[in-house]
């Protein structure tokens, strides 16, 4: 919006000028067919007209189409078995959507997606009044009305025959003027009614009769203000054709290039530029603007001669239904001019304005000037030496001065009158600010006296290309390289040299001492022997620039390869002050506007006239912007969700889309219905929980997610127009993917129970492998016992057992008193005693149930005996029930208590040392702590001490029976011996 004030501000001052430039031609707007024979309707269309949602309807003999500014959609209307919608003549959008259609079997209307019919009769016409009512002319009528309305509140229907003694048994076409008034045409008349009349009005008299239905009813009315108002007939001829009525009078409608009784006219168009379009049977299609007719038919591209129809949609385009497709005109923001408009030729190449506003153009082949909306033409050889006109120049007093292939001079009237020097071919002429005729050719700068050509200076280098007039005095001389030297105050000062590499065209001097050039890198800024770059690095839209006009309000305009741009003169002047500033241009006119991107040989190339139009060459057509045409579409474009596939099928519409498991690929189509350049329309677009910002996606009407995961999904899409006009709101919608039986919530919480049954089971079963491994070690155990006792049964004490016997042999055979026997009578009884010990021993080595002291006792008895030795306070505490253990863990368990005991009470300078067994359900837990020194970090990294294997040995054995060893200190002092062992593994 404030690019659009600020160039409302630039262009008001010549809002009020008469515009110079020829009216425009149907040809000079931007047109595109479509046509039958390429595939887009099935029918011929016969019916225009936009609905509020933005969308073009066509009606055609087939049916019904939308179009959304890219392709035409067929509509499918009613449910299966309904009447069917063909041979479709008249269409009227209502403000709330729906839609009246006017078909060769009557009246429907389409509303919310349903069809209702309401006349059965052939309907010829369809008009909305402004308070809502509906007005129909129809034919097929056996009651002898010829037109209907339909209240808009009630929806009551009353059908008329007449009026002022004129029946109107057909009703022919209907139509409003401006006050909105109805017109109906019935035969060779129409009917104007008001609230408080009907009025009869016919070009022929009253009491002429002819049939009824025949081409002689009028087709359509245009109000075209003042009293006057234009009638259209499909029948030519006298009183026919097209009709002019002004205060009762019927005139046949003859503006320059037209004779309205000559022809068959179906349709009226007012646009809102002011232009008039006539459709006709045969002839095709007219346009009148400021009295003067141009017509546009089958030869010149339109689709075909006939014309059914003519609307002017909400953006200013105007479209035109025919026999043969649908054709849109949408006047450009640039405007060529060409031969066909009165130009020697298509290749312009300078142009410049007179006071008088007068508009001179150098082409091939001579020169062609412009006043008001006229063109002449001067060719060379016809009064202009040589064959290209390579400069031009009006000087203060309006009198033209040019430069050719052959010399230079100046127009007295159009009598040419040259400069009498040589080599002044190809030179390039301007006024200075005190109105001295300044000529460069070649290498030298003359100045022009009366009819003498007087030298200022020569030598300039061959690189000095462009010859720039200042705004206070003097002038400048520009080089291709960057040499830049100035004239001022009759003294030439070069301010900087060439630039190997640098690429200058020409130049615009400033007020300030500083010179805008451009060329093929960008816009060029010069100041105190300085050139900097403005490139497409600061927001230049290209970088090669052909042309630049500085129109006096605040825009400097730029013509370049990427078309006509429109900069803030502000906006320049900050990046002068801070070169790392972007820029943003106002406006933006490209090839699709009417730009083409060319460039003119010759200087100037550019000119502004009194009316404000800026003219441009660019060595094709001549072109010239008119401001007031230029300004940046503000129609905020309509943006539409159109349809949802998934995995190549269609969905049908709903609120909410529910989409099966596996899908996926999930197409959304979308539109921005800004159909007057609909290829530069763009779209930015989001997917809740998968894109995580918005995604530009330029032109492209299509979303693609694929293998999107099951869930509810929001999709949200925002548009342009063609000129970046955005729909921030834009349209959205919502679907979700049902899940897979594999992907609902309850198949993966038995997904997880199974895992967790499968880990129970893995531990259940490691439980039983560690307790099957500790039973086989203890039958091991238990096996090496039994192997030792008997080896120790069988050898040793059967060995000692005969020795024995064998010195009770020898006591036996000696005598009574030998001294001898009794001190051998004692060893032998010792010996028995030992042989009694042993057995025992291996006695108790073979039994598996040899008396055990239960793990609480045990411990008790070993930490009584260990306070006593060592003089330490040993405190046993039992939690829990005591439960029967295994032999090798009671074991292990046993000896790795005393060594933890042990290594307090004697390594650990403890004074209290404790020791806690748990008998828990689910493992057997032993705690054992002091409050010595504690453990060296070494030790309790799993080292040890050098030559010492307590700590080691406890942790083999822990690991021997699966139990958990930790070693940790105590707080504030001392250690903690932790064992932990399961319960399946520990109990019995």
């Amino acid at each position: 919006m404030t690019a659009t004030l600020l160039l409302l501000c630039a262009f008001g001052a010549f809002a009020d000028s008469s515009v110079g430039a020829p009216a425009l031609q149907l040809s000079q707007y931007s047109h595109f067919a479509w046509r039958l024979r390429d595939g887009y309707f099935a029918g011929s269309p016969n019916a225009i007209t936009q609905t509020p949602d933005g969308y073009l309807w066509i009606g055609t003999d087939d049916g019904l189409e939308r179009f959304d500014g890219i392709s035409f959609a067929p509509w499918a209307l009613g449910q299966p078995g309904s009447k069917r919608l063909f041979g479709i003549q008249n269409l009227v959008p209502e403000p709330d959507g729906s839609l009246w259609i006017g078909t060769l079997t009557g009246l429907a209307r389409l509303q919310g997606g349903k069809v209702s019919f309401l006349i059965t009769k052939r309907v010829n016409g369809v008009v909305r009044q402004p308070d809502g009512t509906i007005w129909i002319a129809k034919s097929g009528n056996q009651d002898g009305k010829g037109f209907c309305s339909i209240a808009a509140k009630s929806g009551a229907m009353q059908c008329f025959g007449g009026g002022v003694g004129k029946s109107c048994a057909i009703g022919q076409s209907v139509s409003l003027d401006n006050a909105g008034q109805v017109w109906i045409g019935c035969n060779s008349f129409v009917l104007r009614i008001t609230k408080a009349s009907t009025a009869v009005l016919s070009p022929l008299p009253l009491t002429t009769e002819l049939i009824e239905g025949t081409d002689h009813a009028p087709m359509d009315t245009l109000d075209l203000g003042g009293g006057r108002t234009l009638v259209a007939f499909a029948e030519k001829g006298p009183h026919f054709g097209l009709q002019e009525l002004t205060a009762g009078k019927w005139l046949s409608f003859n503006p320059a290039g037209l004779i309205g009784q000559d022809l068959q006219v179906t349709r009226l168009l007012h646009d809102r530029d002011g232009g008039i379009w006539i459709g006709t049977t045969g002839n095709g299609l007219y346009h009148v603007v400021n009295g003067k007719a141009d017509h546009f038919g089958s030869t010149d591209g339109l689709s075909g001669d006939d014309v059914a129809s003519i609307y002017e949609d909400r953006e200013g385009s105007v479209w035109v239904a025919t026999q043969a497709g649908i054709d849109r005109f949408r006047r450009p923001k640039i405007v060529s001019l060409s031969p066909k408009q009165g130009m020697l030729s298509n290749y312009a190449q300078g142009v410049a304005v007179g006071p008088d506003g007068t508009v001179a153009v150098s082409l091939t082949g001579g020169l062609n000037f412009i006043r008001n909306g006229q063109i002449t033409s001067m060719s060379t050889g016809k009064g202009l030496p040589g064959y290209l006109v390579v400069g031009l120049m009006f000087d203060h007093t309006g009198t033209l001065w040019a430069s050719t292939d052959k010399g230079a001079g100046r127009f007295l009237g159009d009598k040419w009158i040259p400069l009498d020097a040589p080599e002044l071919d190809r030179a390039q002429i301007v006024e200075d600010p005190q109105h001295e005729i300044i000529v460069k050719s070649h290498t030298q700068v003359l100045r022009v006296e009366g009819n003498k050509v007087l030298a200022l200076f020569s030598a300039l280098p061959r690189s000095a290309s462009s010859l720039v007039r200042d705004p206070h005095e003097g002038f400048w001389v520009l080089g291709q390289h960057g040499f830049v030297m100035r004239y001022q105050g009759g003294m030439a000062t070069v301010l900087a040299a060439d630039r190997p590499g640098f690429q200058l065209e020409y130049g615009l001097a400033q007020p300030d001492g500083s010179v805008w050039g451009w060329g093929l890198n960008g816009l060029l800024y010069f100041k105190e022997h300085e050139w900097r770059t403005l490139d497409e690095g600061h927001g230049l839209p290209c970088n090669a620039t052909y042309n630049v006009l500085d129109n006096g309000a605040g825009l400097i305009w730029v013509y370049g390869r990427c078309g006509v741009m429109a900069l803030n003169k502000s906006d320049l002047d900050a990046w002068v002050a801070d070169p790392t500033k972007r820029i943003r241009p106002q406006l933006l006119i490209d090839s699709t506007d009417g730009s083409s991107g060319g460039f003119g040989e010759f200087i100037p190339n550019s000119a502004q006239s009194s009316d404000g139009l800026l003219w441009f060459t660019s060595g094709g057509p001549l072109q010239f912007i008119d401001p007031k045409f230029a300004l940046p579409n503000q129609t905020i474009p309509p943006v539409h969700i159109q349809q949802i596939v998934a995995d190549r099928r269609t969905l049908p519409w709903s609120d909410f889309f529910k989409l099966p498991a596996h899908t996926r690929e999930v197409e959304i189509d979308y539109a921005s219905l800004s159909l007057a350049s609909p290829q530069k329309v763009r779209f930015r677009y989001r997917l809740s929980g998968v894109d995580m910002d918005w995604q530009d996606v330029g032109n492209r009407h299509q979303a693609f997610y694929m293998n999107l995961r099951p869930g509810h999904y929001r999709f949200q899409v925002v548009g342009s127009n063609n000129d970046g006009v955005w729909n921030a709101v834009g349209d959205k919608i919502e679907f979700a993917i049902a899940p897979a039986y594999y992907q609902t919530i309850w198949f993966r919480i038995l997904l997880l129970l199974v895992f967790a049954g499968a880990l129970w089971s893995l531990y259940v079963l490691r439980v039983r492998i560690m307790a099957a491994k500790l039973e086989s070690r203890l039958l091991e155990r238990f096996s090496e016992r039994d192997r030792i006792a008997r080896e120790l049964h069988d050898t040793l004490l059967q060995g000692f057992q005969a020795v024995v016997w064998s010195f009770q042999s020898s006591v036996n055979k000696m005598p009574p008193d030998d001294p001898r026997r009794k001190p051998l009578g004692g060893a032998i009884e010792k010996a028995e005693g030992v042989l009694a010990i042993g057995r025992d021993r291996v006695r108790g080595i073979r039994s598996k149930s040899a008396q055990q002291l239960p793990l609480a006792n045990e411990v008790v008895h070993f930490a009584e005996e260990l306070g006593q030795s060592s003089a330490k306070s040993v405190v046993v505490t039992i939690e829990g029930e005591p439960r029967s253990m295994n032999e090798l863990v009671h074991d292990e368990v046993i000896a790795i208590i005393k060594e933890a005991l042990t290594n307090s009470a004697k390594h650990g300078e403890a004074e209290q040392i404790s020791c806690q067994i748990k008998f828990e359900k689910t493992r057997l837990v032993v705690i054992c702590g002091d409050d010595g020194v504690g453990i060296p970090g070494s030790a309790l990294s799993g080292k040890g001490k050098d030559g010492h294997f307590g700590l080691l040995g406890m942790r083999e054995r822990a690991g021997l029976i699966g139990a958990a060893l930790e070693f940790k200190k105590n707080e504030p002092r001392g250690t903690v011996v932790r064992l932990s062992i399961r319960a399946k593994v520990a109990y019995r």
